[in-house]
């Protein structure tokens, strides 16, 4: 019925050979998109604290310390900047504090940062990550923010210290917690 011999149409009435080109250039757009965020992502796990950073963790490191918020184990997203934002803290910190990588904070949202963090055993557990995610994070598990202009966009090396009523980690829910302490690292030079 109205076909020409040899030619195949689709249900849309658009040739068949037009419609798989369309589709093979649609997954090639896929996949070369998918190609640049990978690449994209392995050069930022693998880029290095920047100077702003390097200025930053031990001033954090030692703040927490002087108002005795110690850590018993860290749990880092596993990109180097993050390691090397706790080994410029690790100076002010007790030896006994241990440090775990875990790749799943690797630019994680928040659930995946509650889940990371429900999984921990210890009783006082220090995180460190990326944004978004840390800032949504952080404004998502505490009951009230801090009156603080920064804790809501969180920049480089905030640091928040948050206290939870629960069993365990496992326990703890969104606008369960209750700030301590937050601090910039701008306040801190």
């Amino acid at each position: 019925k109205g076909r020409l011999p040899g030619k195949r149409i689709s249900r849309l009435g658009i040739p068949a050979s037009r419609v798989v080109s369309e589709i093979r250039q649609s997954v090639h757009e896929t996949i070369r998109e998918k190609t640049c965020q990978t690449d994209r992502i392995k050069a930022e796990n693998y880029s290095n604290l920047n100077r702003r950073g390097r200025r930053s963790a031990p001033l954090i490191g030692r703040w927490l310390v002087e108002r005795g918020f110690m850590p018993e184990v860290v749990v880092a997203s596993g990109a180097r900047r993050t390691v090397e934002t706790w080994e410029g803290m690790v100076s002010a910190m007790p030896e006994t504090t241990v440090l775990e990588r875990n790749t799943a904070l690797f630019h994680a949202g928040a659930s995946t940062i509650l889940g990371v963090l429900h999984e921990q055993a210890a009783a006082r557990i220090m995180l460190i990550g990326h944004n978004p995610g840390f800032a949504d994070f952080a404004n998502r598990i505490v009951a009230q923010p801090p009156r603080h202009d920064r804790f809501h966009d969180y920049p480089t090396a905030a640091t928040a210290v948050i206290e939870f009523e629960a069993e365990s980690w496992a326990h703890v829910r969104w606008g369960s917690g209750r700030v301590q302490d937050f601090v910039v690292p701008r306040e801190l030079m």
